[in-house]
């Protein structure tokens, strides 16, 4: 392999290596209200006129539903949300088309918050999970 053909292909290797399709900044500090987003999909968006909340401070629990319970998610960390920067480690269950799916033990770091509205804004970095959650 003739050396320019080496070097491209390192350059690439690094440009590639450093993409990272799955931003917070994109995917979930946009959203403005409760939602939950993997892996850029938006798995669940909060409608006040088809949805209910709920959220339990002593279990710091936070259950999001549609109105039939067909499709929910269900976010328990083991911290009480309150600064940006905090990482808590948390549960999260939560409903697909098809399936009932479970992720445990998860780092989420708080990203955003709106004191006067009770919203937080979380990503979980390893698994590209963010989720906006409101105390109610």
């Amino acid at each position: 392999m003739n050396r320019l053909a080496v070097v491209s292909l390192f350059l690439l290797s690094i440009i590639f290596a450093g993409c990272d399709p799955y931003k917070v900044d994109e995917l979930l500090l946009q959203k403005e209200g409760v939602s939950l987003v993997i892996r850029g999909e938006v798995v669940f968006d909060y409608d006040g006129n088809r949805c209910q909340m709920a959220y339990n401070a002593q279990r710091c629990e936070y259950r999001v539903m549609d109105d039939e319970m067909a499709h929910y998610f269900v976010f328990r960390c083991d911290a009480d949300l309150s600064d940006i920067g905090q990482e808590v480690t948390a549960d999260l269950k939560y409903t697909t088309a098809s399936d009932v799916k479970t992720e445990t033990s998860l780092t989420f770091k708080v990203e955003r918050i709106e004191p006067s509205k009770g919203m937080f804004w979380l990503w979980c970095n390893s698994k590209k999970i963010g989720v906006v959650v409101r105390k109610i």
